[in-house]
């Protein structure tokens, strides 16, 4: 069933759309010249290396606004649409700096927050292994220059039990937010999780394996 774009309900497809907006995307406004006369275009973009994350905001957008997002360079794809444009403004999709979570979102249900959470980690999210003898971190990091957007995340996070810390700010001006406790990263784990294929697995190998046993599967995504 394709939503109304009227409607002042948040469906999990557009938290999802948000999300990947804040995390990995953009939005901005062009002119273009069309039969004489300058025309603003509005842009709203989206870039990931995985392909099922592409995937999944393209169905998105289908499904929530009746259009087809379409490839505009490798890795990223594009919707042009005034009306998306702005909604998703008023949510707070917005640039590294400036995005946060709008009300919208905020006073939403469960099921659209854990939506949110999950498309954003996806994107933005470093699950850190052990690498001993030198390093036993094991969490989940974010890492930020958008302080305020962070705050946010952390709020939300706490509203399904599950606890983190910001550190910062750094010496690149950014900031971090972190679960590091046990029971934390079990509960996100539970609750949230990821698609993202080897952020996935990386979960699932910090919290089923004890504590300094881990096997770990490399860093990069």
């Amino acid at each position: 069933m394709i939503k109304c774009h009227t409607s002042p309900k948040i469906s999990v497809e557009e938290a999802r759309i948000h999300a990947h907006l804040c995390a990995d995307g953009y939005l901005y406004v062009s002119k273009e010249r069309e039969e004489g006369r300058w025309r603003k275009r509005y842009h709203i973009r989206y870039s990931n290396t995985q392909e099922i994350l592409r995937k999944e905001f393209a169905n998105d957008v289908l499904n929530a606004y009746n259009r087809k997002a379409v490839q505009c360079q490798k890795n990223e794809v594009e919707i042009k649409a005034k009306w998306i444009f702005q909604r998703l403004s008023n949510l707070g999709a917005g640039n590294s700096h400036k995005w946060f979570i709008g009300s919208g979102i905020l006073k939403s249900p469960k099921v659209v927050k854990v939506a949110w959470f999950k498309a954003f980690f996806d994107d933005e999210a470093r699950v850190e292994l052990p690498n001993p003898p030198k390093d036993y971190h094991r969490r989940i990091t974010i890492k930020s220059v958008n302080k305020g957007g962070l705050l946010q995340v952390q709020s939300l996070l706490k509203e399904l039990s599950v606890k983190s810390v910001i550190t910062g700010e750094n010496s690149d001006k950014t900031y971090y937010l972190r679960i590091s406790e046990e029971e934390d990263i079990y509960r996100y784990a539970q609750s949230i999780g990821f698609n993202h294929p080897k952020k996935n697995v990386d979960l699932n190998n910090l919290k089923s394996q004890p504590r300094r046993h881990f096997k770990p599967t490399g860093r990069g995504y």
